[in-house]
């Protein structure tokens, strides 16, 4: 197994290949020195595998601690949006009826394309003609909710971002 991990590590020099009369070698640079930086690492290990094997956990204790310090970040950003848990609340309540509103209106323009198909397929017009007696009352208020919650909402979250932005600029 150490010859197998070894022979994957050892370096090999690029060939230069011609692609359309240029010469263009295999590997880009950056991926050759990154390759370099981890054959030092195995040869300061030396041909102990005790030695490659405390290095290994080494590394993988630091990759350990930067997911946990990455976690215990996401966890202080959430722990900071919970304290406006009311205001949250209230605006998933919001959403829900927008979306709720959006619906009905949905089914107010199957409604109107039912009454229109039968009245050009029939002539019969008293589908359409229930839909047009709530056409003011019912149906263009809930176009004009719809309309306005957009805006609230969007301009909500416009300020809720900003307020973020501004925050981070103070700290």
């Amino acid at each position: 197994a150490k010859s197998f991990a070894m022979s994957a590590l050892t370096p090999r020099p690029c060939r230069p290949t011609t692609l359309g009369g240029a010469s263009v070698t295999r590997a880009p640079q950056a991926w050759i020195e990154k390759r370099a930086r981890c054959w030092e690492t195995v040869c300061k290990a030396g041909s102990d595998e005790q030695d490659l094997d405390k290095l290994l956990q080494e590394d993988l204790r630091r990759l350990q601690s930067r997911r946990e310090q990455d976690l215990r970040s996401v966890r202080s950003d959430q722990g900071s949006t919970d304290a406006d848990e009311p205001s949250s609340s209230l605006k998933e309540l919001v959403d829900k009826a927008l979306i709720a509103d959006f619906f009905f209106i949905l089914f107010a323009l199957g409604w109107l394309g039912a009454g229109v198909g039968l009245k050009s397929a029939t002539g019969v017009t008293g589908l359409l003609d229930a839909w047009l007696a709530l056409w003011q009352w019912v149906f263009q208020p809930a176009i004009g909710v719809l309309m306005l919650g957009a805006l609230v909402s969007g301009g909500i979250g416009w300020l809720r971002e900003n307020e973020g932005k501004n925050e981070g600029k103070k700290r």
